[in-house]
This record gives C-alpha cells, sequence and structure tokens, in this order.
C-alpha cells in the first residue's frame, strides 16, 4: 500500500483513493492525492507498469 504525509497536520497515512480535493484520513484537511511517477497494478493476467505519471497529472490526461 501507498502511504502519503498530510500537508496540513504532517502525519503519514495510507492513500486508499488518488485524486484532488480529498480529505485526510487524520485531520480532514483538503489535500491533492496522486502516485510517484510510476505506478504498478497486478491484474489476473499478470503485472502491468505505467511511467509517466507525474506529467500525465499535470496536463489534465
Amino acid at each position: 500500500m501507498d502511504t502519503g504525509i498530510c500537508e496540513h497536520c504532517g502525519k503519514e497515512f495510507t492513500v486508499t483513493k488518488y485524486g484532488f480535493g480529498l480529505r485526510c484520513p487524520l485531520c480532514k484537511g483538503k489535500i491533492d492525492v496522486f502516485p510517484d511517477d510510476e505506478i504498478f497494478v497486478t491484474l489476473p493476467f499478470g503485472v502491468v507498469g505505467i511511467s509517466g505519471l507525474k506529467e500525465m497529472w499535470r496536463n489534465g490526461e
């Protein structure tokens, strides 16, 4: 599981969802949560890796 650090309370939390304007599970402050530059997804037929995510999030793709 991925973890993140809230910009409001500074505490580490387990990421359950990515997106804009989510709520910190600890302090309820609004945060934007996105994966690092690469993410790997395990599917029934194997593992798929996706890279270049930071650019995709910035460009709204």
